[in-house]
């Protein structure tokens, strides 16, 4: 693939820009063609040196070759990774310093990327053989990992276990160090500094690590139980008004080998070197794969300091598996404070959760097509100072923290542009099944950020929020301009609370929440746009909120104010509006799923692109509440917003001996997903009429989301899986994953970049997720085949108008569907982007605003509603546009042989202003015998200064800059003026300063 050496290279034409003086348009119809300088290609098992197709070198071997090549790059260094498992020890780290340097050079990129139709693999896991039977009564196997390893994750056959969980201990009661009970069992466990006790408290999640058990008294450790047992409560910026704690009783207790009793649940005895594990339904631990996470960050990379950061950097096609995060097993436990934030140390300071994949202080990274699965942190994690860089077509799933975290907790206050996180774009992204072990976590969270792009993603199956952005509960920062647009989350909130499918902190001027699909947040307070503490300055335009557990609309406080959300479509009438100047218009409240037509529009445009949803894996998640059952039940009961982890939200049971329930499904097979508790007992399996298992649901506490049986390889078409209650303890359903034909069938090829209408030519890479896959192209109209059509061996040059198709085919696979895009090569000249007069701003009196393109004979259409405009759609510009209230004014010029132009975005704010106070002299004009040096001063905060000595009238773009005392040696008139954005400049302060020295001179 030939990558932009820009990331706004990476963003669809036409894409709504709010960035103010920043952005005009981002645009993916421009992918800039790069020189290569060199290609290098690895391999699991390389030993190469010259790092040729044919002899192969190591990753890291690889990584020294470029460092040595970065110094004045003359084109892309493109690093391509053959098929297979990369197994790391260790991170691999990638620096930027005064010595060291992986990033690239001139504009240029240095490239990861996956051999076309191959799946390298990165993985930080260590695999565990040499299983034997250690107790039969328990159905324990055990095997040997050394001691020293750690880890707080393990997946048999690609599944994560469980680690052992068990119910609040009896007579639990809180004291200062920590807890008493009534059990006097627990004295005797073992390894009892490994055991956490854990608890859900509202929106916080929390773990805390037992020191001693001596006797019935348990000492937990420190800092964590101090930070846990009490909320630290620092105030803004690092936390809210609410504060919530660990109490009696907890909501259980992990990490126990006495309580390593049911299938799918294992234990890490560190000191003894060993794993133990209780096998699920057809698991044989002779031949399954397990594999042990070791390695916390499977990408390190850091820059030297904002000034140096690391830079120009892609990864594409990788998948990423196979990590943990220790932190929590640590004396600071999991001092949950929201979102994946942690307090540490005494006194506590925040902190934020690792991310598997990490780049501190960074620029021009590029994230593209790869798969983040199976880690034990959040699965990507950019700190401040982070620009320009871009998260794009990954899927993230199975993830024990956050999906994507963008941004540091310190830098609110900061002028410093190097700083600050800006102009980062996260959008075509799949996110699923993530906070799986801390369950506080956030699809996508944002901090303090600016010209931020969160679009096009689709999120689904979160604990907590779907989309959090802004932070400090009020406290004002350099945030401002980040969009959140055409998202899809749902099914989100299904177990914490107090959060929402979007979320929002701070003053953020100029951002928007637009043309988003939010459905079902599941949680009894689980809202669909959540505006809290000290949000200010947000456009919410033209969502649909569908099924929120809470409100559709939650404003609380006070703080949240000049907030306007306008054109909503909602099936919920719940809504709080406790704020301050919050305008709602427009809003339409739709019964039995009859969305209007504009609805169904961003229903149907919401998630992502069709270029990119391909990415989605094929075995697919079916809510209980979404199916026609082939039988139920006569007792057949239906709960909902149960905040306990349930898929959906909801679950069907039953409790009546021998009743069954059946599901017809088509695909090559299916999983079962349960929920396991002290009340659920056996359930017979049948599979087209023939007994598989029965399962054992019971368990000692309350496990949502148990994938407790699962079946592949069926013939592809129609089956029916049958679920009896054998013994009349509840029947729980919560819902089933079908693994469709495609999972025997080769995945749909994706092409990079989309078909569109582009002015020049374009390089189009060609992946499938199907590792080995092989793929044929055609270009003449015909319809490829696995016999037919071009080999794809490197990335497809398109220089004239073509329709691409593509399919995929391997061995043991059926042949994917065939992709097919239309790619319009011209040399038309654009339209010219229209221009507005006066341009966007803070205004005190309504504003006549005419708008121009320099193309001759061009049309212009408008729009005021949030929208983009188009060809076809807005109002046809003939006069002036008067603005009488805040408006968000958007255009497009278009005519007859020209390509359309770019949207044109400008916010007018239109309010009664505060003026800024007139500037002050010390000392005063007046007549001196010497020299003055003179102080100017404004008592408006932050309020910056001009000032003139030549007679003319400051203004806010004309004068000196005031930095500091201005020395008169001679008659001289001193004339200043104060300004400050959101406030109309003050006047102009006059003095004449007259220098009468000795002698008369």
């Amino acid at each position: 693939m030939i990558y932009p050496k820009f990331v706004s290279s990476h963003l669809a034409r036409g894409l709504k820009c709010h960035f103010q003086g920043f952005l005009a348009c981002l645009a993916l119809a421009a992918i800039a063609q790069a020189a290569t300088q060199a290609t290098l290609y690895v391999s699991p098992t390389g030993s190469g040196t010259t790092f040729t197709q044919a002899q192969p070198g190591t990753l890291t071997g690889a990584q020294n070759k470029v460092r040595t090549m970065t110094t004045g790059m003359t084109g892309d260094i493109i690093v391509y990774l053959e098929g297979g498992t990369y197994t790391l020890t260790s991170s691999f780290q990638m620096l930027e310093n005064s010595s060291t340097h992986d990033s690239g050079t001139n504009g240029f990129n240095v490239i990861y990327e996956a051999v076309p139709g191959q799946t390298p693999i990165i993985s930080g896991g260590q695999v565990v053989t040499g299983w034997s039977l250690f107790d039969s009564t328990k159905n324990i196997y055990r095997a040997s990992v050394g001691t020293g390893v750690n880890s707080r994750q393990l997946y048999v056959n690609g599944a994560r276990a469980m680690r052992t969980r068990g119910p609040s201990p009896a007579g639990l009661t809180k004291t200062s160090a920590g807890f008493t009970t009534t059990d006097t069992t627990m004295q005797n466990w073992i390894n009892q500094s490994d055991i956490e006790f854990v608890e859900r408290s509202t929106w916080k999640h929390l773990r805390c690590p037992v020191a001693s058990i001596v006797g019935t008294t348990i000492t937990m450790q420190t800092p964590a139980w101090t930070n846990e047992a009490t909320s630290p409560d620092p105030g803004h910026p690092f936390n809210g008004n609410g504060l919530k704690e660990m109490d009696a009783p907890i909501t259980w207790l992990e990490n126990v080998y006495e309580l390593l009793t049911d299938p799918g649940q294992w234990y890490l005895d560190r000191s003894g070197g060993y794993v133990y594990y209780i096998p699920r339904f057809n698991e044989n631990m002779t031949t399954a794969t397990v594999v042990l996470p070791v390695v916390e960050k499977l990408i390190d990379a850091s820059g030297g300091s904002f000034t140096t950061p690391i830079h120009n950097i892609v990864f594409s096609g990788i998948t990423f598996e196979y990590a943990t995060w220790l932190w929590p097993s640590t004396s600071q436990g999991y001092a949950d404070n929201q979102a994946g934030i942690l307090w540490e140390n005494s006194p506590a300071t925040a902190v934020k959760g690792t991310g598997n994949i990490s780049f501190q202080t960074s620029s021009n990274i590029q994230l593209i097509n790869n798969t983040f699965i199976h880690l034990g942190g959040a699965a990507i994690d950019f700190g401040n100072g982070a620009h320009t860089n871009t998260v794009m077509g990954n899927v993230i799933q199975d993830v024990s923290s956050g999906g994507i975290l963008l941004g540091g907790l310190f830098d609110y206050n900061t002028t410093d542009p190097n700083q600050m996180t800006d102009g980062n774009v996260l959008k075509d992204n799949y996110i699923s099944r993530i906070g799986v072990e801390f369950e506080d976590a956030v699809g996508i969270w944002v901090s303090y950020a600016k010209n931020t792009v969160i679009q096009y993603n689709e999120i689904d199956d979160t604990p907590y929020t779907g989309i959090s952005v802004g932070w400090g509960w009020g406290t004002n920062s350099y945030a401002e301009n980040n969009q959140v647009l055409n998202n899809h989350v749902y099914d989100v909130m299904d177990t914490l609370l107090d959060g929402g499918s979007v979320y929002t902190l701070s003053s953020q001027p100029s951002s928007l929440i637009n043309n988003n699909y939010f459905e079902n947040s599941v949680s009894t307070r689980g809202h669909g746009i959540y505006l809290d503490e000290g949000t200010t300055d947000y456009s919410c335009n033209s969502n649909v909120v569908q099924k929120p557990g809470g409100n559709w609309l939650n404003i609380w406080t006070t703080s949240i104010q000049d907030n306007t959300i306008n054109d909503t479509w909602t099936d919920s009438s719940s809504i709080l509006n406790d704020g301050t100047n919050n305008t709602i218009t427009n809003t339409v409240l739709v019964s039995n799923d009859n969305w209007p037509s504009g609805a169904v529009s961003v229903i149907n445009a919401a998630g992502l692109e069709a270029a990119y949803k391909g990415i989605v894996p094929s075995a697919h998640e079916v809510n209980d509440a979404d199916i026609t059952f082939d039988h139920v039940p006569s007792d057949w009961a239906y709960s909902s917003l149960r905040d306990v982890g349930d898929y959906g939200g909801d679950v069907h049971t039953s409790s009546a001996n021998g009743q069954y329930v059946q599901y017809t499904f088509t695909g090559t097979g299916i999983t079962f997903v349960s929920e396991k508790n002290t009340n659920m007992g056996n359930v017979d399996v049948y599979i087209d009429g023939v007994l598989q298992t029965t399962v054992n649901c019971h368990s000692a506490t309350q496990e949502s989301q148990q994938n407790v049986f699962s079946i592949s390889g069926l013939t592809s078409g129609s089956h029916a899986i049958k679920l009896v209650n054998n013994g009349g303890s509840l029947m729980t359903v919560d819902a089933f994953i079908v693994s469709t034909a495609t999972s025997n069938q080769a995945a749909t090829p994706v092409f990079s970049p989309g078909g569109g209408t582009y002015t020049s030519t374009q390089i189009v890479t060609i992946t499938s997720a199907t590792g080995g896959a092989s793929i044929r192209y055609t270009t003449d109209g015909s319809t490829p085949t696995e016999t037919h059509g071009t080999v794809y061996s490197s990335p497809v040059s398109i220089s004239a108008t073509a329709t691409l198709e593509a399919i995929a085919y391997e061995s043991g696979f059926t042949d994917s569907n065939v992709t097919s895009a239309v790619y319009t090569i011209g040399s038309q000249q654009q339209a010219a982007a229209p221009t507005f007069s006066p341009v966007g701003g803070t205004y005190s009196s309504a504003q006549s605003v005419t708008i121009a393109s320099t193309t001759s004979g061009a049309s212009i259409r408008y729009t005021t509603d949030g929208s983009t405009p188009t060809e076809t759609h807005g109002t046809v510009y003939s006069n002036a546009v008067s603005i009488s209230a805040t408006t968000t004014l958007e255009a497009i010029a278009y005519e007859s042989g020209f390509t359309d132009s770019n949207v044109t975005s400008a916010v007018y704010t239109i309010g009664a202003q505060q003026k800024v106070a007139a500037p002050t002299f010390n000392p005063v004009g007046g007549t001196y015998s010497r020299q003055q040096s003179v102080t100017i001063a404004s008592t408006t905060s932050g309020a910056s200064i001009r000032y003139t000595v030549n007679g003319s009238t400051p203004t806010e773009t004309h004068g000196t800059l005031y930095s500091g005392s201005v020395n008169i040696t001679s008659t001289t008139t001193l004339e200043a003026i104060a300004y400050k954005s959101g406030l109309t400049d003050s006047t102009v302060t006059s003095a004449t300063y007259t220098i009468k020295r000795r002698g008369g001179f």
